[in-house]
C-alpha cells in the first residue's frame, strides 16, 4: 500500500521482529475468518521484502508500478510458490509518474490529486516460465458498486481501530479479507473500510506492504483478478493518518483499464 511519496508516515519500511500478522481486519471479528493458505492463491507473488503481484502468464507477473519502479535495473528475483524465480525484465507503464510532494502550505491535496492521475501498474518478465503453478486469469465483465471482492495479502497487520501497526513486519503470513466495492472509476476501484453493521463479517483493508496484492472476484467458480492494492486517500493532517483505519477509502489499480497495454506488452516481448 502507498500513500504518496512526500509523507514520511506513509513510507515506513523498517522490518522488525514481531508476530507475523497481516492485512488490517475488524477489531471485533474472529481471526479464523481471515485465514488463508497458499492453496487459496498459488499464483500470488512475493516481491523482495514488501509488496505482492500475481502470475498472469507462465513468464509474466502483474504488479503495481510503485513496488518496482525504483528497482527496474536490479530486481533479481521474486518468489512464487515458495521458490525464487529469476527476473529478466521490469516494464513500468509508460505513463506512470510519482505524485508530487505536498503544497508549500503543507497541504497534501497535490499528493492525492497526483495519485489519482498516476498509472500504477507494471509487468515483470521472468527468465524461465513457471511450470508448476497455474497463472490466474484477469476478470472480464463489469464491476459495480456493492460487488464483493476478496483481498489476499501479507502486509502489515492491525485492526480498523489501530490501523496497520508498525510493530508488525511488512511481510507476514498470508491472510484474506473481503470488502464491497464503494466506487468504480475508469482506472481505480475504491474500497471503504466500514465497521459494525455496515461491514461484512470478514471485512478488511490493505496495510503497508500490501501493494500489488490482488483483489479478486468469483467468476463462474474461479477467482479472477479485478484490481491490485495501491494507495489510501486522506484529506486530514498528515500526522493523524493511520493506514488501514476504519472509514478510509483505498484505491486499487483497476486491471481492466490496462488490458490492452498488458496484452500488447506481452505480445511485443
Amino acid at each position: 500500500m502507498r500513500v504518496a511519496p512526500g509523507i514520511a508516515f506513509a513510507l515506513c519500511t523498517g522490518l522488525i521482529a514481531a508476530p507475523a500478522h497481516s492485512v488490517v481486519v475488524r477489531h471485533d471479528a474472529d481471526p479464523a475468518l481471515y485465514r488463508a493458505t497458499s492453496a487459496d492463491i498459488p499464483a500470488l507473488v512475493d516481491m523482495p521484502e514488501s509488496g505482492q503481484g500475481v502470475l498472469i502468464a507462465p513468464e509474466w507477473v502483474l504488479t503495481v508500478a510503485h513496488t518496482v519502479v525504483w528497482r527496474t535495473d536490479d530486481l533479481a528475483s521474486v518468489t512464487i510458490g515458495g521458490r525464487e524465480r529469476a527476473v529478466a525484465q521490469v516494464i513500468v507503464h509508460p505513463d506512470y509518474a510519482e505524485p508530487p510532494g505536498p503544497a508549500p502550505d503543507g497541504s497534501i491535496k497535490p499528493i492525492m490529486d497526483g495519485s489519482f492521475a498516476m498509472r500504477d501498474i507494471a509487468l515483470v518478465r521472468l527468465r524461465e516460465p513457471v511450470t508448476d503453478i497455474a497463472p490466474v486469469q484477469l476478470f472480464e465483465g463489469p464491476i459495480e458498486e456493492g460487488d464483493i471482492l476478496t483481498l489476499f495479502g501479507k502486509g502489515q497487520g492491525g485492526t480498523g481501530l489501530t490501523g496497520a501497526l508498525s510493530i508488525y513486519p511488512q511481510r507476514g503470513i498470508l491472510r484474506r479479507a473481503r470488502n464491497e466495492v464503494a466506487e468504480v472509476l475508469p482506472n481505480w476501484i475504491g474500497i471503504r473500510f466500514d465497521r459494525g453493521a455496515d461491514a461484512l463479517p470478514d471485512e478488511g483493508s490493505i496495510g503497508r506492504g500490501d501493494s500489488g496484492g490482488p483483489w479478486m472476484i468469483d467468476q463462474a467458480g474461479e477467482m479472477r483478478v479485478v484490481a491490485l492494492g495501491s494507495w489510501s486517500y486522506w484529506d486530514g493532517a498528515p500526522e493523524d493518518f493511520r493506514a488501514g483505519a476504519y472509514g478510509l477509502t483505498t484505491y486499487h489499480t483497476r486491471v481492466a483499464a490496462y488490458r490492452d497495454w498488458i496484452e500488447a506488452t506481452i505480445a511485443g516481448a
